[in-house]
């Protein structure tokens, strides 16, 4: 395995005047955006309620601009998924302290291939975390496969580089965004653009494919390519087991300050052949000021209370963006 592990220190990550880690998880804060969808309870609100500066990262001692893919944070760590941008492209993972993102180790994924193959699989997609493992997806960058699910263990106890890394399965496609379904011990794959979804066991045996028609239909008006998606586990933010999934909405022109391409889904299943996906609602969060991309163009993760994503490429100055979501009475 390759390992580019470094430790920085120096300019402060955390925009001044926001609430310090310590008090963030928990804390309601009134909201003062309303949105397009509601509930029983009222209008539902989001808010933009903190934002975390992620440094620029240095591979093999040098900085190196990364093109940022997927999002995973917890109780210590913001994890990101990226491919470099200068030759030979690689797909790497960075894990940034929570409490002082300028600390970080950032190393290169293994692909288990040789080759032609292993230099082509340059682009890991958004990724899930089943409690113990880190299920990455590393594909080309175009729209056909093959691509590699790797499996990284997480160890709090040892550096990145010494953290266990196996290539799970190989798939004939392009995978951009993976999911965990802990409780089934299922694996949601979405294609370039999402026009299929694979649903795989975690040893890599297919159950089933569903096609963009089953899970959006024409008649929706809006057609996601999902960048980065996750199943919730604690029901704290979204009802638990739903799935959330952020992207571009390819039937939409692209907007700098667009923001409306968050989806709660559900995944429900009338019997072990067949599987529906649904969308139950659409979430738009409030615009960010500056920003020259759609917010929901790259990683996404619920943390607690918070939906976060991090648009930017990591080059000194990408942010780390937390929503607060609020229903008014």
């Amino acid at each position: 395995m390759s390992h580019f592990g470094q430790s920085k220190l120096g300019r402060r990550s955390h925009r001044e005047g926001r609430m310090a880690w310590p008090l963030m998880f928990g804390i309601g804060i009134a909201a003062t955006i309303i949105v397009n969808s509601t509930d029983a309870l009222g209008d539902e609100l989001w808010t933009l309620h903190h934002e975390v500066v992620l440094p620029a990262v240095s591979v093999a001692g040098q900085r190196v601009p990364i093109h940022t893919q997927g999002l995973y944070i917890d109780d210590e760590s913001i994890y990101v998924t990226g491919r470099t941008e200068q030759l030979p492209k690689r797909p790497v993972f960075v894990r940034f302290e929570l409490r002082d993102p300028n600390r970080y180790e950032c190393r290169v994924l293994e692909t288990g291939t040789n080759g032609e193959t292993a230099e082509t699989l340059d682009h890991p997609g958004g990724f899930d975390f089943d409690g113990t493992h880190f299920w990455i997806p590393i594909a080309r960058s175009q729209p056909s496969g093959p691509s590699v699910i790797v499996r990284l263990t997480r160890d709090r106890h040892s550096d990145l580089a010494m953290w266990a890394q196996q290539v799970a399965f190989e798939v004939d496609d392009h995978v951009g965004a993976l999911a965990v379904n802990r409780n089934q011990g299922q694996l949601f794959g979405a294609n370039w653009d999402t026009a299929k979804i694979h649903v795989w066991q975690t040893d890599g045996t297919l159950l089933h494919t569903v096609s963009r028609e089953h899970w959006c239909p024409s008649d929706s008006g809006w057609r996601l390519a999902v960048q980065d998606w996750k199943f919730v586990k604690d029901g704290d933010l979204f009802p638990e087991g739903c799935l959330i999934a952020s992207g571009i909405d390819k039937s939409l022109p692209v907007d700098p300050q667009d923001s409306r391409a968050v989806v709660e889904l559900y995944v429900t299943s009338t019997n072990t052949r067949t599987r529906r996906i649904t969308r139950t609602r659409r979430i738009t969060l409030p615009r960010v000021d500056g920003l020259q991309r759609p917010i929901t163009t790259e990683g996404m993760c619920v943390v607690g209370r918070f939906l976060a994503l991090v648009p930017e490429d990591l080059d000194g100055d990408a942010r780390v963006f937390f929503f607060e979501h609020h229903i008014e009475k």
